[in-house]
This record gives C-alpha cells, structure tokens and sequence, in this order.
C-alpha cells in the first residue's frame, strides 16, 4: 500500500533544495535515502522507491523533503551503482553519514520477512506503517529486532503471519496510478479508503495480484463517523456516536476482558491484558467494529 506521510520538514527540504538547487544527488551520487528496506541513492530520474519518488522526474525538492519525512537521509554512501542498487542495503555500513529525518538509531517495531524477497532474509522494521505492511499477504513478522544486520531471521514462531490475517475491505485508492485494488487490515486503514475519491468494498480483495471486486462499491463514510476504532500500543482509541461496549477475545475465540467506553472519544486501555495476539469487537447500537489486536 503506498501512502506518503504529512510532510514536516518543509521549511528545512526547501532551504537545503535551494542551496544544492538539482546538485541535490552528492558528489558522485553520493546522497541516499534509507526507506522501505533498503538505501536508495538520490536521483531526479528515479521513480522507484514508495515514499521517495512516486513520478517520473522528481525535484530536488520532492526528493529532500519526502525522504527526510519518511525515512533517513545519508550523504557519502558509497556503491550506489551497483547491483541490486541498494534494496536490502543499510546506508551505514556503506560508509553513509546521517544529516537528517528519522533517527538511524530508533527501536525496531519488529522483524519481518517479505514473501516477495526471493533472498529469504529478514528486515527489521521502523514504524508502525512499516510493521502493518508487513502484517498482510504472505509477509511474515516477529514482534522483537531482527537478530542483527545479515538479514538472519528469528527463531521460534512468528507473531503474526499475514497470511493468516483477516481483511477488513478491499481498497482502490484513487491517488495510485496502476489502478490496483488492496487489502487493508487495520481500522485506520479501512477509515482512510472511505474518504474522499478512493473506493472500498467490504470482503477480502479477490486474489493477491491488485484485482478489484466487481459490483458497486460501498458508500463512502458520512463526514460524521458513528463509529471508528483504531488500536495504539495497549489501548484502542474509540469516536462512538454512541456508548459502546469492548470485547476482547484470545485466537481460540474466549473472551478474555471487556468493558464500556461513553459516547465520543475514548482511550479504552488494554495494560492489564497479557501480551499476545487478540481480537477486539466494539459494538455501538448496531454499528460494530472487529479488528486484529497485538499487545506488545
């Protein structure tokens, strides 16, 4: 699913773009971006890499400012010509220097293997978008940091398969230019599908390879919510038009807490839950929400 965050860092991207003016690249191509797996070099030319540059011949602008918002720049990285051109690759161990966005030294959210990296190796992940990525298709993902930088992948059970992870709609989001259709499988996700000209159908997407479901879409959510329930860290956050009740059940289907949360906005609090994976279902009235929950 590609989705460019709010760009923050405007007034910085627009002074460094001014000073390099399309010099933005480094001496010898030297200035990459470590994103989505892998340390990609700067190019106005590249339209690769999600998050990056999404259309053909980016600015120097679009380059700085989208790279510093959704991942870390590097300046010096060195064999950015070389094959497989930076996937899997992490900019400091090619002899990059940090200048700005998201701190290289962050916490794992997680350590995940992509069904669709023919090399088999793991990678850790470093944002909640990341991790959520992860958890769909056939990915495979473990709540911990990979073992270390080799692409070695943890022992023992994975915490979520995404294979095995129910879909909560299918998405066409009007803004991506190939047309596809997605699955979603958070709340937030589902919530975002069904604003503005993209289209969402409830039900699992009809296969794994972008094909939208036949029929007539379902309606856009009305500006006024009923009902939206988004999971961070060991809480739900709840907008009910109405009381609600929260259920919470373990993967063998048992009820193992619940609770009401009052009309409005609501943090419902999962603290004294047992870490695992779980299943939440909030019913308002007749509207409900069911949504996948891992505790931490």
């Amino acid at each position: 699913m590609k989705k460019i965050l709010a760009l923050s860092l405007f007034a910085m991207a627009a002074f460094v773009s001014q000073a390099w003016g399309e010099t933005c690249v480094g001496p010898n191509g030297s200035n990459a971006c470590e994103i989505g797996g892998g340390c990609y070099k700067f190019s106005t030319e590249y339209s690769g890499v999600t998050g990056v540059c999404e259309v053909p011949n980016c600015t120097c602008v679009q380059l700085v400012k989208n790279c510093t918002d959704n991942g870390s720049w590097y300046s010096g990285v060195t064999g950015l010509d070389q094959e497989p051109y930076g996937k899997g690759w992490k900019c400091s161990e090619h002899e990059g220097t940090w200048q700005a966005g998201k701190d290289p030294n962050r916490v794992s959210t997680g350590c995940c293997k992509f069904a669709a990296d023919v090399t088999g190796k793991c990678w850790d992940t470093w944002s909640a978008t990341e991790a959520s990525d992860c958890q769909t298709g056939s990915n495979t993902f473990w709540s911990s940091k990979c073992p270390d930088t080799q692409g070695t992948c943890p022992t023992g059970s994975p915490t979520y398969d995404g294979g095995s992870k129910t879909s909560l709609g299918c998405c066409k989001f009007a803004a991506d230019p190939t047309g596809k259709c997605w699955d979603v499988f958070e709340a937030e996700a589902a919530a975002d599908c069904q604003t503005g000209d993209n289209q969402f159908w409830s039900g699992k997407c009809p296969d794994g390879a972008g094909t939208c479901p036949g029929g007539t879409p379902i309606l856009k959510f009305p500006t006024s919510q009923a009902l939206l329930v988004a999971p961070y860290g060991r809480s739900l956050h709840i907008s009910s038009a109405r009381d609600a009740m929260v259920s919470l059940y373990d993967m063998s289907g048992a009820k193992v807490y619940s609770g009401k949360v009052r009309a409005g906005n609501s943090v419902f609090s999962l603290e004294k839950v047992p870490s695992g994976s779980y299943y939440a279902v909030v019913q308002s009235g007749s509207d409900s929400k069911k949504l996948s929950v891992i505790l931490k």
